[in-house]
């Protein structure tokens, strides 16, 4: 699922199945632990065919989750996006898709507060711009789940055809305020 020593300085994740799915997943997250926080890190991927995506992702569960991804459709090539589910109720495309150039890295953003979720990308750190609406993370609540397992942020890449594709994560960065 994943590789520290395929690319030195990077964490490679190849892609597994879709984020719905109760089976394998490729992701790695880490627990949130405040009301308030910013999730960062730099990713290179590219794809070429449907379904293939990858990005940052906060989540409950499979069936609770807000994503901002780069995926790939034949109409416009490599994009940016936003992928919400809650308990079912999904959607592929928050926002319109933004065109992105395949291969270079690409900065995505999560800022939490309380709330309030807004997504940020860009190929800069210092020139991050907004994506999509400011998204419910109360939907990401033991109170909307039949479980307890905590809401969590982190990296994520899907390939569900081939399972051979793969994301690049230069670094993860998560900082409580």
């Amino acid at each position: 699922i994943f590789s520290l020593s395929d690319r030195p300085g990077y964490l490679r994740l190849y892609g597994k199945e879709l984020i719905v799915s109760n089976y394998t997943l490729s992701l790695v997250a880490r627990r949130q632990q405040s009301f308030k926080y910013n999730a960062l890190t730099a990713m290179e991927f590219s794809s070429n065919e449907e379904n293939q995506m990858a990005g940052l992702i906060v989540m409950y569960s499979n069936t609770l989750h807000h994503y901002l991804y780069v995926g790939y459709t034949e109409s416009i090539g490599s994009y940016i996006s936003i992928m919400t589910n809650n308990n079912k109720d999904y959607n592929q495309y928050i926002c319109e898709p933004e065109k992105v150039i395949p291969g270079k890295q690409i900065f995505l953003k999560a800022v939490v507060e309380n709330k309030d979720l807004q997504f940020y990308y860009g190929y800069s750190e210092n020139d991050l711009k907004k994506i999509g609406p400011i998204l419910d993370m109360s939907i990401l609540s033991d109170e909307n789940s039949n479980g307890f397992t905590g809401a969590f942020v982190g990296m994520c890449c899907n390939d569900p055809a081939t399972m051979t594709n793969y994301a690049d994560f230069e670094f993860f960065e998560y900082i409580e305020y």
